[in-house]
């Protein structure tokens, strides 16, 4: 009665543990392990594995095993399978097959022995821990089997008594499990809304994509175990958005770029790029040791992170942002580190990311636009650009009227354009018609004169630099590639161009991308290039100084350009062209020009092409007084030209400039900017006026001292 007595005391004593065991405020596999301890009290134990046969709750599948008095280490079901070499379905086909048969008692000796069929896989199970004797029990929670394996090193261990004993406490048992894993799921709930508030803060805290995805690396590895973790965004953005980190150890990581990896991997980009871009998964995908085998005969870019970095198993989540897909892949060494409780819990975790990704995104976008509005603006106010069309180019010539029918054969089209023609004949003229009466219109026509920037800078200005790509790079520079992206390039005097540069701008041309000066990202354009020279690039490709490949690049649609002395039928008409625009500039109305003014306008051979003709009219407009016809500023007693037995003396253009800012400064009294000021009415900046003047040796000054 006495042995009664205590044993039924025991009892109520163990239910009573195992209760206040159950509802601990902590994480479930360290219950499980004072579970273990509670039952070892009264089972004799070496070894203790719970298996709970419910979809998604692998968590609460670990073996403890006995390492010394009250001290125990801990097998997840992830190490077990991993350690023998076993698939989960394998595992999962075992139980099944012993279910019929719980409760039961193995003796392994007594069962070796008798010769009975022992499965494999369990055979397997105890040599890994040297165990003799097996008290397998199943109890149902929340209409899911709960299985309890209790194993000893000791042959014998296990009665008929120790069954009727665990059926006793079983029910008491059950209820407090299914009460603790109704905690569980709360907690659970708990840390993951915490794991998305880490991420969402991940995606805001860093300055690069780098630093928050290495943030949210670090947010996800305390609930998905990785040894690699990449994330891509594939489209436009892949190399804005593509970085993958290694841990080293517990707490550090190695980013690796695109780059690095193809370096590392000795993969080509053009395969890595071709197979990162195929929609391998839908959904999200687990690959364990076979599966990833499988894959590396097809997949250059797994075998070859299979290869580097010795992972066996696989996670990739695929994911839309922005209608671009996404995807972050996980990779482990050990051959099954996956299960579907990952997988649930990316499921329930993406809408969060997603929302953050795309909004951080968005955000970035706003900031790009603006900035290269910003960049537009500045530009354009730089050069001053005149805004011309189609309509208001000047001339009836027939030379002139081939040019206009070539201009309409080309002007829809993304064919590069050559302009070709001596100084003044209006090659950017007709670079702004092209632009402005094509699809492109809405787009910028960025200007770079290639003749007029140092050769250092030249690569800089074309293709922009990387903040410290050399000295005095104190911050990212975007180039004129960069800012001429969907609208047009126009590049005069591309005969300047230094020949170590060729290269680069064929690559931009042809393939429509390049590198910032000092970067390793390659930034795709769709650019239309329309060139211009005043020399004769084939004479240039003769002697060394063009490569023959980009001039035959560049010359698809040759426009020459007639010179002025070749068009006398259009002087006249351009002459009053210019008269009407400098009129409106200035304020002036004159009474036209007169026809002995357009007779020695057409006599004049006009070396400085229409450029000069419109300085002249320019200066002369300044000159003449309102209400009376134009005079021609022309004579000069320095220099002399001769045509037709006539004698005409006509100043430099440099001369003309001279005296066109210094009357127009004394016109202004001095005054350089502002409303009336001779920046004005010359119709340039002030700074560009402030810079002639020097160059002409003029002082604000000086004119003040002759008014």
């Amino acid at each position: 009665a006495n042995v009664q007595i205590s044993q039924r005391f025991l009892e109520i004593s163990e239910q009573i543990a195992l209760f206040v065991v159950l509802n601990y405020d902590t994480i479930w596999y360290v219950r499980q392990k004072e579970i273990a301890h509670v039952l070892s009290q009264i089972f004799p134990a070496d070894f203790i594995a719970f298996y709970y046969a419910r979809e998604g709750m692998y968590e609460i599948s670990t073996g403890f095993e006995k390492i010394g008095q009250d001290k125990y280490q801990k097998v997840t079901l992830m190490d077990f399978l991993n350690s023998t070499n076993l698939s989960l379905k394998a595992f999962e086909k075992v139980l099944k097959e012993e279910e019929d048969q719980l409760p039961f008692i193995l003796e392994i000796e007594a069962h070796a022995k008798a010769g009975k069929y022992l499965n494999p896989i369990r055979e397997k199970s105890l040599k890994l821990w040297g165990l003799k004797s097996v008290l397998a029990v199943c109890m149902q929670v929340d209409n899911a089997p709960f299985y309890i394996y209790i194993n000893s090193k000791k042959p014998n261990s296990y009665h008929q008594k120790h069954i009727e004993l665990f059926d006793r406490i079983a029910p008491s048992f059950a209820q407090s499990l299914e009460k603790s894993l109704i905690s569980e799921e709360i907690q659970k709930r708990e840390r993951e809304k915490a794991l998305q508030i880490a991420i969402i803060n991940a995606l805001n805290g860093g300055k690069t994509w780098e630093d928050r995805l290495l943030l949210v690396s670090r947010a996800l590895q305390d609930i998905i175990p990785f040894h690699l973790v990449s994330f891509g965004m594939m489209g436009e953005r892949m190399d804005d958005i593509n970085v993958g980190f290694e841990q080293i150890s517990s707490n550090e990581y190695r980013p690796i770029s695109i780059p690095t990896f193809l370096k590392m991997t000795k993969l080509n980009e053009a395969t890595f790029k071709h197979q990162i871009q195929k929609k391998t998964f839908n959904k999200i995908t687990i690959g364990h040791f076979e599966d990833y085998l499988r894959h590396t005969k097809t997949d250059p870019v797994k075998k070859a992170i299979h290869e580097v970095f010795g992972v066996n198993s696989f996670m990739v989540a695929p994911l839309t942002i922005n209608h671009e897909p996404f995807y972050i892949s996980f990779y482990h060494k050990a051959p099954a580190a996956y299960q579907d409780s990952h997988i649930s819990l990316l499921e329930r975790i993406q809408s969060s990311f997603v929302l953050s990704m795309e909004k951080l995104l968005g955000y970035e976008e706003v900031i790009r636009l603006n900035r290269l509005l910003k960049e537009e603006k500045t530009y354009l106010e730089e050069e001053v650009v005149q805004q011309y069309n189609f309509e208001e180019m000047v001339g009836a010539s027939e030379s002139m009227q081939q040019v206009f029918e070539k201009i309409k054969i080309v002007v829809n089209t993304d064919t590069t354009v050559l302009l070709l023609g001596e100084t003044g004949t209006g090659k950017e003229l007709v670079a702004r018609a092209l632009h402005n009466a094509s699809e492109r219109q809405s787009k910028p026509l960025i200007k770079v004169n290639c003749a007029a920037l140092p050769r250092e800078l030249i690569e800089s200005e074309l293709f922009g630099h990387e903040k410290g790509a050399f000295t005095g790079a104190v911050a990212r520079r975007t180039g004129k590639f960069e800012l001429a992206h969907e609208g047009t390039l126009f590049l005069d005097e591309i005969g300047e161009l230094p020949v170590e540069l060729q290269a680069k701008l064929l690559r931009a041309i042809q393939e429509k991308e390049f590198e910032r000066l000092g970067g390793d990202k390659t930034m795709r354009i769709n650019t239309r290039i329309i060139a211009a020279t005043n020399r004769n690039l084939e004479e240039e490709v003769k002697e060394g100084n063009f490569r023959s490949d980009l001039y035959f690049r560049l010359s698809i649609f040759p426009i020459e350009l007639p010179p002025l002395r070749n068009r006398g039928e259009d002087i006249e008409a351009l002459a009053r062209y210019f008269l009407k625009k400098y009129e409106s500039k200035t304020g002036k109305r004159l009474k036209g020009i007169t026809k002995a003014s357009v007779n020695l306008l057409s006599s004049y051979p006009w070396p400085g092409n229409v450029r000069e003709l419109e300085h002249i009219i320019e200066r002369s407009v300044l000159l003449s007084e309102s209400g009376k016809t134009l005079q021609l500023a022309l004579e000069s007693p320095k220099r002399t030209s001769t045509k037709d037995n006539r004698i005409f003396e006509f100043k430099t253009l440099q001369e003309a400039e001279t005296e066109l800012i210094y009357e127009t400064l004394k016109l202004c009294k001095g005054k350089l900017s502002g409303k009336n000021g001779a920046a004005a009415m010359l119709g340039v900046p002030p700074s560009t006026l402030e810079f002639r003047m020097r160059r002409a040796g003029i002082t604000k000054q000086m004119v003040i001292e002759k008014l």
